[in-house]
């Protein structure tokens, strides 16, 4: 395939993908190859609760854990914020999420869950707040 070829003549490319890829300056095949993502969030390297102390604020990291409780708290504004307490071997860590009274129903004490997010040093106590999870 030629790298030169225009972006509309590779298969699966219709107009509306075509029109897409042309707001983003991609016009080519070439153009579509070296064309990489802004940003890269790589969660792998799953850690250990104990390990935050060891992470500097905002640092993003990858844990796993028990939910120990989860509950919903009203603000005087009428939002929600649900707070969640997770647990593994080496500690605790407290996790909240803005807006997504939800949650309490899917997510459930005793259930193990994979977090990943920014840590945030709350006076003493370090935070995840609203993290990616599964």
């Amino acid at each position: 395939m030629d790298p030169k070829k225009p972006i509309e003549q590779l298969p699966g490319i219709g107009k509306y993908y075509s029109y897409k890829l042309k707001r983003l300056e991609i016009e080519t095949l070439e153009d579509l190859i070296y064309h990489f993502p802004f940003r890269y969030d790589d969660f792998s390297q799953v850690r250990e609760i104990g390990e935050v102390r060891d992470i500097a604020p905002q640092d993003k990291i990858s844990l796993i854990g028990n939910i120990l409780q989860i509950k919903n708290i009203r603000t005087r504004y009428g939002k929600f914020l649900t707070r969640a307490t997770v647990a593994d071997q080496s500690g605790t860590i407290e996790v909240i999420w803005f807006n997504q009274p939800y949650l309490t129903k899917n997510i459930t004490p005793g259930t193990q869950i994979s977090l990943s997010g920014k840590v945030k040093l709350n006076g003493r106590k370090y935070q995840l707040v609203s993290p990616s999870y599964e």
